[in-house]
């Protein structure tokens, strides 16, 4: 599926984030195994980023809106 956007965490190294067209994916060895996140949303996550400051991850979605997730655990 394509991939729309990456975002990288912003206190964990290895910990990155992606948008795709069917969903939110999730790695924390740097790539290495990819998990989906899936609450609230399934939709085409067009695009990601990190709230400044925070581990709050925004995501913006096609058709489903604007959505934040706490990714400080």
């Amino acid at each position: 599926a394509p991939v729309w956007s990456i975002a990288q965490h912003p206190e964990k190294r290895d910990t990155y984030v992606v948008g795709s067209e069917v969903g939110v994916y999730i790695t924390s060895d740097a790539g290495q195994t990819w998990n989906a996140i899936r609450a609230p949303f399934t939709a085409a996550a067009q695009d990601i980023s990190f709230l400044q400051g925070s581990s709050t991850l925004l995501v913006g979605t096609y058709g489903r809106g604007l959505w934040t997730v706490d990714l400080s655990n």
